[in-house]
């Protein structure tokens, strides 16, 4: 722990490091391991983790060289080396933090110690710093733990509302005698108090804001700190919105709850009563079953024909879907049908729904440990090792396309829904898909660009038999393609539920689930913006090179009437920073309801904290998942202290 020096409130400060978890779309957070110094001289003998930032003003080179280990990453929080002792270090580490980056420095300990630290990180991963439980950034951690004076701001660098103005609150700490400092915001001074503090307002215009404050020593700059502000229409507000409390009901860890009809009117019932306005139904569970009997169009098999041990013996003698429509509208709830979209099996379970059109429709992989070969998922060697989860067909393959959009259509035509939900509707993962049909398709991709694909698929990226990634020409066009691809789904998705509602005098919905964490997103072929949005570098998104004109374009938000995201944070400040990033990108052109994770939340008081900051700074809110409540006064006492409308009374 750190103390802040008394130029400042005293206040201590814990800085961490995050790793990346082994995958985001399942465990939100990475191991942390706890920072011991930022940008301060270690000791001869000192040991522990040294962060060095922008904000150091000694040889980045000559500290990395001494260090038992080094990470190096760069402007965008993503791992670039990993890096032992010596001149490489010296080199990379200097120039990473040169241009923006930072450096993780494990000293002391023997070579088993530095093992550990370096076997955390991999090169490519996106980590985190944190400072005080909070997502932050190197330059934040500089100004609350560094040697140099710096600025250190009361708000988070995102966040959204719906006045007119943003108070911007601030001070200058660690401040030298006989010298002259200014802050500056927007270009405009801001008068400083004598112990360095400032308030200043800030007009917001409607949409993103960008507000950047300034630190100069004797007209010098030493501090520069922007935030992203977005502004929704007053009339918009989430504050005026009716107050909608999804709750999601996952398939496989629910379904064996409802083996009579008498079971899911009594949870609809005991939903509704504690606040709950609309239920989301997992239709289609990540092992490829259905939840549905009126299945025409794909001869589904349905939940009950499931066999693992934790899976088996549904009831075969009824529908399950039909039974939500019929009494969760009879309750007062809006019902939507959520479906697993590319998702057909469970390698965990073993659980596969369509085991004989899988073979010619699951991804193949380009993975690092794989030494640079293609090969089909379940022919990867992390799946021969037993740590892939789910099985995934390929987005780009017409028959796949062609079948999971029938399978949407069934369900539109044969219940009386309010909407679709499209859930991992999406690549698994950056390694997919390799195949030769996607080979084809990103040729026709290029060819309507004006471009070539040479040598396939070094020109998009490759492996070395040591698992180090090449990057070739084309690895940004890589990432707009696969985009297009989940787009144009959604897009059909889209025309197929408009003819439907056309022809039948329905208003069916159609809304897609994704993880907040939009910066790693591009590796799951799913850019969820607006494509209005642009993106502005000083936001510092995991590789933003990536983000052209092309992927812009491939921005689906235009096929929803509303987005569900996973804000699956668990600090109040990571959420309402998620829920802002989320408006950002998609420029306030639609709904954005926030999610919460139940388990993650044990504590009451946390619990309804978030749950309030999601509902008043989101269109409303979901709580993830039906499986983790035992209580319904509970929940209603939750949804009351969030001051969720429909609950205040």
């Amino acid at each position: 722990m750190y103390k802040q020096d008394s130029a400042a409130p005293t206040r201590e400060w814990l800085c961490e490091v995050e790793a990346a978890p082994a995958d985001i779309s399942i465990t939100v957070e990475g191991p942390r391991l706890r920072i011991d110094a930022v940008d301060r001289l270690p000791g001869s003998d000192w040991q522990g983790v040294l962060l060095l930032t922008p904000g150091f003003t000694g040889s980045a080179g000559i500290m990395a060289t001494e260090a038992a280990a080094c990470v190096i990453v760069d402007r965008c929080s993503q791992v670039r080396e990993i890096a032992a002792p010596g001149l490489a270090a010296n080199a990379s580490a200097g120039a990473c933090i040169r241009s923006g980056g930072f450096a993780l420095l494990f000293y002391g300990g023997d070579s088993e110690d530095s093992g550990r630290f370096s076997s955390l990180f991999k090169q490519g991963d996106a980590v985190k710093l944190r400072l005080n439980g909070d997502i932050a950034s190197a330059r934040e951690l500089a100004a609350a733990c560094g040697e140099q004076p710096a600025l250190m701001l009361a708000s988070g660098a995102l966040t959204s509302l719906s006045e007119p103005a943003f108070l911007l609150q601030g001070q200058a700490v660690r401040r030298r005698e006989g010298r002259t400092y200014a802050v500056k915001v927007n270009g405009t001074d801001v008068p400083i108090e004598t112990d360095g503090s400032f308030v200043c307002t800030v007009p917001l215009r409607l949409g993103g804001n960008v507000v950047e404050a300034s630190l100069t020593e004797d007209g010098a700059l030493l501090d520069a700190a922007p935030l992203f502000v977005f502004r929704q229409p007053a009339s918009e507000s989430p504050g005026t919105k009716s107050g909608d409390v999804f709750l999601w009901v996952e398939q496989g860890h629910n379904m064996l709850k409802f083996q009579s009809e008498a079971a899911v009117r009594s949870m609809l019932e005991n939903a509704k009563a504690a606040g709950i306005t609309a239920i989301v139904f997992d239709v289609k569970g990540v092992e490829g079953f259905a939840a549905y009997r009126r299945n025409g169009l794909t001869g589904r098999p349905y939940v009950s024909g499931m066999t693992s041990p934790d899976r088996k013996g549904a009831n075969p003698d009824q529908d399950l879907l039909d039974l939500f429509v019929r009494h969760g509208h009879a309750a007062g709830l809006r019902v939507y049908a959520a479906l697993n979209v590319f998702a057909e099996g469970s390698f965990y379970r073993n659980q596969f729904a369509l085991p004989d059109r899988l073979p010619a429709w699951e991804q193949q992989l380009q993975r690092p440990e794989d030494g640079g070969r293609v090969l089909r998922q379940r022919e990867a060697s992390y799946a021969r090792n037993g740590k892939a989860t789910v099985q995934f067909v390929n987005p780009a393959n017409d028959a796949v396309r062609d079948y999971e959009l029938r399978g949407i259509r069934e369900i539109v035509e044969g219940y009386d829904i309010d909407g679709i939900l499209l859930d991992r509707c999406r690549y698994d993962n950056e390694f997919a898909d390799f195949s030769d049909g996607t080979k084809t398709k990103f040729k026709q991709y290029l060819a309507a660009r004006g471009k070539q694909l040479a040598h396939w698929p070094h020109d998009v990226f490759a492996y070395d038999e040591r698992g180090t990634r090449t990057e070739g020409p084309l690895y940004a066009d890589w990432w707009a393609f696969r985009a297009h691809v989940i787009a144009s789904f959604v897009a059909e998705t889209r025309s197929m539920i408009d003819l439907h509602n056309a022809q039948r005098g329905k208003a069916v919905q159609l809304a897609a689930y994704v993880g907040s964490w939009y910066e790693l997103h591009y590796r799951y072929g799913v850019n969820w913006a607006s494509p209005h949005f642009r993106y502005d570098r000083r936001l510092g998104l995991t590789e933003d090179a990536l983000y052209t004109d092309e992927y812009a374009a491939a921005g689906y938000t235009g096929s929803l009437d509303f987005l569900m995201i996973g804000t699956y944070q668990q600090t109040v400040r990571d959420v309402e920073r998620y829920i802002a990033l989320a408006r950002l990108v998609t420029n306030g052109e639609l709904p954005v309801y926030a999610g919460v994770a139940i388990p993650a939340l044990r504590e009451p008081g946390l619990r309804q904290a978030v749950m309030s900051r999601c509902f008043g700074k989101s269109d409303g809110l979901m709580l993830f998942d039906h499986c983790h409540i035992s209580d319904w006064n509970q929940v209603a006492e939750d949804l009351r202290q969030s001051a969720v409308p429909a609950c205040r009374s």
